[in-house]
């Protein structure tokens, strides 16, 4: 069986500490989205990788590292509202929820639109 926390916690002390990323509610907040529940189960081993993986033909999920970079530079405050376009699967959106009040996610792809709300939903994250 895989061990995604053990996973979770290597991808943070490899990946977002070494790279610079020492906001603890952005730690956090990694920390506490299991980013495998996104993927699809041929990719889910590969969940905490430093790589860039498949979601479908045209889509990809970003690498932890350079989510965490994109998401520290753009210094979201917890009393304010983000928006996400290209929500994919709801992962970025997961993350960000819980460092803003609010989220707003859009998705020109209605699968992709509705993979995301059922994965909010099984979160139950309440704020996008």
């Amino acid at each position: 069986m895989i061990n995604y926390s053990k996973m979770k916690e290597n991808m943070i002390l490899s990946q977002l500490l070494p790279g610079g990323i020492s906001d603890e509610k952005i730690i956090e907040s990694f920390r506490s989205t299991p980013r495998e529940h996104f993927l699809k189960e041929e990719n889910k081993s590969l969940a905490y990788s430093d790589s860039i993986l498949n979601l479908d033909s045209q889509r990809y999920l970003i690498t932890p590292f350079s989510l965490s970079r994109m998401i520290n530079a753009a210094k979201i405050n917890s009393d304010e509202m983000v928006l996400v376009i290209g929500s994919n699967t709801g992962y970025e959106s997961v993350i960000i929820s819980k460092l803003s009040s609010t989220v707003i996610a859009l998705d020109s792809n209605k699968r992709f639109k509705l993979l995301a709300e059922k994965n909010i939903r099984d979160l139950n994250i309440n704020n996008i």
